[in-house]
């Protein structure tokens, strides 16, 4: 059906290198793909690492004398969650044409300081070719 009529959007996600062929970074977190037969590893380089908090002592009664099991999360993980969540998700289009909404994996956490480590917007187009259709 119209996407008026489902419960969801159906997203594609783009395919796209680490890098540009001028070595500008696209996105900093390709190292932890090599991890995919590491399994807590890649967990761990992509969402930070694991830690638990003791609820021992929490107001909440059902909750008290369990674990949470968090990870270390900083302001440039957004992406990295986003990526990995959509590449499994159930939502997930390979038909740009049936679409609703593209996700275009591009982050860097603190790299583009300058126009030389900065992405154009040209160099970026190229890399999209269904947003231009």
């Amino acid at each position: 059906g119209t996407s008026a009529t489902r419960s969801h959007p159906r997203v594609f996600v783009y395919s796209l290198p680490r890098a540009l062929p001028n070595g500008v970074i696209l996105r900093d977190d390709a190292q932890c793909e090599k991890l995919l037969f590491d399994k807590i590893g890649a967990i761990n380089c992509l969402f930070g690492d694991e830690f638990k908090v003791d609820l021992t002592n929490s107001l909440v009664h059902d909750l008290r004398n369990s674990t949470l099991t968090l990870h270390k999360v900083d302001q440039f993980s957004l992406g990295r969650i986003m990526y990995a969540r959509l590449l499994a998700s159930p939502w997930r289009v390979f038909d740009p044409k049936q679409a609703d909404l593209f996700f275009v994996p591009i982050w860097t956490a603190d790299t583009w300081a300058n126009s030389s480590t900065c992405p154009s917007a040209l160099d970026i187009n190229i890399l999209l070719p269904f947003m231009r259709d």
